[in-house]
């Protein structure tokens, strides 16, 4: 078993149990689903969560005030710490030096994602279809 926190848009937010190798689909199912105000393609629900996640489901609203060009994507420069949590692979550590970073040097590019450190080329091969500047 795993232990995974969900929040957001969803019925019954908390840190739950489940088995080892589940999707984020089972998770929601386990917290009763989505609300309707939840954006789901504001996270991938067929990835297999780890041990320790922290998913945030996004509102409708929120989601647009970050979209660029209509895409439901990650913007580096104006995410919340939760946003870049929901990337793969982007802990509360990786979430607050994106953040950190961005203060000093605003990104103008997604390529600069990898001068954080924590990101290395194998995590921003995993995110780097889901973030925009």
């Amino acid at each position: 078993m795993i232990g995974v926190y969900i929040a957001g848009e969803v019925k019954s937010p908390g840190f739950i149990q489940i088995p080892e190798g589940k999707n984020l689909e089972y998770a929601l199912n386990k917290v009763g689903g989505v609300t309707s105000d939840a954006d789901i393609n504001s996270v991938d629900i067929k990835r297999i969560l780890k041990n320790g996640e922290k998913i945030m489901v996004a509102k409708k609203q929120e989601t647009v005030e970050y979209e660029e060009n209509s895409s439901s994507k990650v913007n580096i420069n104006k995410a919340t710490k939760e946003e870049l949590e929901s990337l793969e692979g982007i802990g509360e550590k990786t979430a607050e030096r994106i953040i950190e970073y961005r203060k000093r040097n605003p990104f103008k590019s997604e390529e600069e994602l990898l001068n954080v450190i924590g990101i290395g080329e194998g995590k921003y091969e995993k995110i780097k279809d889901n973030i925009t500047v």
